[in-house]
Parts: structure tokens; C-alpha cells; sequence
């Protein structure tokens, strides 16, 4: 036996950010999902099976508030206990490296890599203050003694292969997280029912690709076109509400959102913040942005975000009540009171990421009043969203823009200054913003288009609601002729997107389609009584030098929900 001083209490890491690397092994299985047009315009799960499964080993790095304790057992073990520090007071950081082996591809280690560290996230998010998530007892031995000072370094890579004479095993939250298979998904194009007979030629031409959710989608090399494909199929699976059949298990359907950008830190501070704070994401976050901005001037961040309204919100569409009547009214008004305040969320989002794009205030001031209005409540059936020809209206909504937009203005004049845009951020100094109200009465235009794309906008949900009840009425035999193709309708539907968000602030934004409906979903299955939750994840790529200390390749994890 080798003496040793057992460490007090001042001795023990006190950073924020405490390291804890493991390596284990994780099982993974993937379905492929594959929908296709059948007769009458309804959708089978032409495919939906589980095409393979295999094994991965996996090197896990997690930086977050983690408190270490010791003590003797009464075997006379030296005892190592991590647990989540209370409070925590700091986000998670996670790397998550998968190995490639046999039957894996670079896409499926990269989706196999984002759904572990967002399921760490949620784990995490779960856990209590003061939960264990490793404890050891460690032999006082040389070699024993060794392992316990990796142990208190943060490297637990050697479990896997440990002796039990030199160091025991009592807990391993990481272990017990990723015992379970991770489920893998391949999303493959939906094909109408020519298509669908010449699957076998269409095979070769198609590219996979990991997305930020985790999920793989397999498409055509067409890009151009590939956003617009992806709005069309969250039509598709929205209208298709529970009613694929087949061999798919409808609770395994979702609709999903994800979006990824380059965002200087002052814009994340800035811009970012009220997008976690609407999904419910943890103030540990965003007080961390906070810190990130006023840290110096450093690259700019990997930001990625993934929403998901689970498919017991789907039916909905199929529920929608007839179009003139108080129920329909009363559903269709939450939905646009939901796509208003999306809309009003993102597009300032879209624009402030851009120091540049504020030289032209022209085009920058009617972003900022058009976030600052408030939100139109429908009062009646004709009228969803703001009216951009009725005076009275338009007198209520510069109102609510002269109260609002001096917040706005601030946000976006500490980013211009951060940014190192002296000169332009005088132009959105909080003081001028009654003159630049006037300015937008005099010239309204810029406003109202705004204005006008929120009213098409939800004019094309309107469409897609009374779609999914025809055609649900179609297939419970009240019709007696069969709807309209489904897949012909999501197509048209993306494409009229595609011409109302192509050149928004500033870019192509047909990405926003898909993110209209998933809000639309949510509210349209609260309207009606199903039930519904958007599930958010983030994930910011941290370069070294980041205020965390994380390694370089981790990311910031964090779920949120509504």
C-alpha cells in the first residue's frame, strides 16, 4: 500500500468549465424512409425498414459545470465522484468523434456524431443539480494512483480496458445515455407513382447528405432546386397527416426545420438571443453569447439550429373544420398569430448577421419597424393579418412600431458598434427613432411589402389547411372524386414559396417555408386539441480561443422546448 494525502476540498477543480473525456462503444441502426404516391392522391410508406445496423467506437469530450468529489469507501478505496455542479451556471460543450468502421460512410458518422452530442444535450438538460455522472474507486497502487490522476484530469478514455483490481466502476452516466442504439435516418425523395417504377434507375443519381438534425437526406444532384424540395416535402408529411400507411409506423413520421449559419459573436449576442429565448432555451446560453461578444473580436461561429414538432401534431391538417365556420376561424387565426411572430422573429435574424447590409438604411429600417409591429389579432374571417391598404389599420400598426422600435434600434446599434461600424451605427442610434418612423409614413412601401408577403404567406397556409380537409374528406369516401394529387400540390406549394421568399432581406430564404409550417403545425394541433411540442436544438461550433477553454471540433449543445 502507497500512502497518499487524501485532496481537501480546496484542492478539488473549481473551474466553470470542468473536462471529462470518455470512449465506449455505440450500436447504431438505420431506417430508411421512403415515401411514394399511391392511387387517389394518397401516400404509402412505399418503404420505411430498417436497412442496417452496426457499431461504432466513440471518443466523447464534454466541458460543462462539473464539480469533482473524493472520499474513502470502506473497502479503502481512494473514491472519484463527478457530478453536474449546482447550480450550473454554464452551458454544455460536446465533442463527438465517431471511428469509421466497416458498413459506416463519412454522412453516416456525421449524422451518428450530431444525434449523440444533441442526445447528451437533452440528457443533460434532464439531469438534476448534483447528479452523478461517473464515480470510480481506485486502489492504492501505482498503477491505481495513475489512473485516478487521469481520472481527476478529465481523461476517463482507459474504462473500457481498465484492471477491477486497480480501479472499480459504480456509475457511468455516459454509458448508461448511449446504451441504447442510436437511430439513425434516411430520408430518401419522394416519388409519384411514374417515378416509383423507375426507382431502380433513379438510385445512382442521388447524393446523401448529414443534416443538422441528425437525420441523412438522400436527393438528386439537381441543387438549385433542393431547398425548394425540402419545403415540399414538409408539405408533403404535414398534409399527410398520420395517414401514411403501408409498412411506416406513423408515430416514427416528423416534421423537422434546421438551419445553419456563420454568425460574427456581437451578431449572436444580438440577433440569436431572441430566437433561444422563444424556444425555451436555458439563460445559461445566453448569457454565455453575452460573454462571447464582449470577449474581443474573434471568428465568427458555426450556428446551427433543428426544430421538430413530433407527428401527433400532424393530424391536424386532416382535422381542419369547414372554411366558413367559427371553428375554422379560431384555428387558422392561431396559426397566423404563430407565423407572425415566427416571421417577425427570423427575418430580423436573416438581415442582422450582415454589418454591411445596415449601410443601406433604406432597406434595413423597414426590418427593424416590421419586427417592432405587433402581431395582428383576427378578429374577423376575413381578416388574418394586417390589411397594408386600410388607413385604420395601418395608423394601429405605426403606432405599435413607434413604441417598439427604439428596443430594436439599441440592438441593432450595439452590434454596428461591437462590429467596429462606428459611423453606420449613428444611423440606428435609439433617439432617431421617431424621425425614422416618419420617413417610413412618407414612404410606406418598403414597410408594406413586408406587410404584403405576411398576408401571402398565410394565404398559401390557408390553402394547404383546406387541401389537407378535401383531401381527408376524399378519403373517407364523402367525395366522390378523388383529391388532388398530394405530391402535386406540396410541389406547387414550395415553388410559390420559393417566388415569395427568394429575394428576402437580402437573400434567397425559400429555407423559411419549412419553418412556416412547423410553427404553423404546433399551433394549428393546439388549436384543434392534439397534442404538440417544438423540440429545439442548437448547436454552435467553437473554435479554439472561445471564452470556455472547450477543445477544438467541440460545440456548444442545448435543447429547448415549447
Amino acid at each position: 500500500m502507497i500512502p497518499v494525502d487524501l485532496p481537501d476540498e480546496a484542492r478539488l477543480p473549481k473551474e466553470a468549465h470542468a473536462e471529462l473525456a470518455w470512449s465506449g462503444s455505440l450500436r447504431w441502426e438505420m431506417d430508411v424512409y421512403w415515401l411514394r404516391e399511391a392511387i387517389g392522391g394518397a401516400l404509402e410508406g412505399g418503404c420505411h425498414v430498417r436497412n442496417s445496423a452496426g457499431e461504432a467506437q466513440v471518443d466523447i469530450s464534454l466541458v460543462g459545470a462539473i464539480r469533482s468529489e473524493v472520499k474513502l469507501d470502506p473497502q479503502g478505496r481512494l473514491v472519484l465522484r463527478l457530478c453536474k455542479q449546482a447550480p450550473a451556471g454554464a452551458p454544455l460543450f460536446v465533442r463527438v468523434h465517431a471511428c469509421l468502421t466497416r458498413g459506416m460512410t463519412g454522412e453516416i458518422g456525421a449524422a451518428l456524431e450530431t444525434r449523440c452530442s444533441a442526445e447528451l444535450g437533452r440528457r443533460w438538460e434532464s439531469l438534476p443539480d448534483g447528479a452523478t455522472l461517473i464515480e470510480c474507486g481506485f486502489a492504492f497502487t501505482v498503477d491505481g494512483l495513475a489512473l485516478y490522476d487521469r481520472a481527476l484530469a478529465g481523461d476517463w478514455r482507459w474504462l473500457a480496458a481498465v484492471d477491477p483490481e486497480q480501479a472499480r466502476l459504480t456509475e457511468d452516466w455516459l454509458a448508461q445515455t448511449l446504451r441504447q442504439p442510436a437511430r439513425l435516418e434516411l430520408h430518401m425523395p419522394t416519388l409519384d407513382r411514374k417515378q416509383w417504377s423507375r426507382r431502380g434507375e433513379l438510385l445512382p443519381g442521388l447524393r446523401v447528405e448529414a443534416c443538422e438534425d441528425g437525420r441523412l437526406r438522400a436527393e438528386t444532384v439537381d441543387a438549385p432546386r433542393a431547398v425548394e424540395r425540402r419545403v415540399a416535402d414538409a408539405c408533403l408529411v404535414s398534409l399527410a397527416g398520420g395517414r401514411i400507411a403501408g409498412r411506416a409506423e406513423p408515430e416514427r413520421w416528423s416534421l423537422s426545420f434546421t438551419h445553419r449559419r456563420l454568425l460574427p459573436a456581437a451578431a449572436e449576442a444580438a440577433f440569436l438571443g431572441r430566437l433561444l429565448s422563444a424556444y425555451g432555451f436555458s439563460p445559461d446560453v445566453r448569457a454565455w453569447l453575452e460573454e462571447t461578444a464582449t470577449a474581443g473580436p474573434r471568428e465568427a461561429l458555426d450556428v446551427g439550429l433543428a426544430l421538430e414538432v413530433a407527428a401527433s401534431a400532424l393530424p391536424a391538417w386532416s382535422a381542419v373544420p369547414p372554411e366558413r365556420s367559427a371553428a375554422f376561424h379560431q384555428a387558422l387565426a392561431a396559426v397566423s398569430a404563430a407565423v407572425q411572430s415566427a416571421l417577425r422573429l427570423w427575418i430580423p435574424f436573416i438581415h442582422g448577421g450582415v454589418p454591411e447590409r445596415y449601410q443601406q438604411p433604406a432597406t434595413a429600417w423597414p426590418v427593424l419597424a416590421y419586427a417592432a409591429s405587433r402581431i395582428f389579432r383576427a378578429e374577423s374571417p376575413t381578416e388574418l393579418t394586417w390589411d397594408p391598404l386600410n388607413p385604420v389599420r395601418m395608423k394601429a400598426v405605426f403606432g405599435s412600431v413607434t413604441r417598439n422600435l427604439p428596443e430594436q434600434l439599441d440592438r441593432v446599434e450595439k452590434f454596428l458598434r461591437a462590429a467596429g461600424a462606428q459611423q453606420t451605427a449613428a444611423l440606428y442610434a435609439p433617439r432617431g427613432a421617431s424621425r425614422i418612423v416618419e420617413r417610413l409614413r412618407r414612404d410606406p412601401h418598403p414597410f408594406r411589402s413586408l406587410l404584403v408577403l405576411e398576408s401571402s404567406l398565410m394565404g398559401e397556409l390557408v390553402k394547404a389547411a383546406n387541401f389537407g380537409r378535401e383531401t381527408n374528406d376524399a378519403m373517407r369516401g364523402e367525395h366522390s372524386s378523388p383529391p388532388r394529387s398530394l405530391l402535386r400540390f406540396s410541389n406547387e406549394f414550395a415553388h410559390r414559396l420559393h417566388g415569395k421568399l427568394r429575394k428576402l432581406a437580402g437573400e434567397d430564404c425559400t429555407w423559411l417555408g419549412a419553418l412556416l409550417l412547423v410553427e404553423a403545425t404546433h399551433a394549428l394541433a393546439g388549436a384543434l386539441g392534439f397534442s404538440s411540442r417544438v423540440d429545439a436544438t442548437l448547436r454552435i461550433h467553437c473554435p479554439n480561443g472561445c471564452p470556455s477553454g472547450c477543445a477544438d471540433g467541440a460545440h456548444l449543445v442545448a435543447v429547448g422546448t415549447r
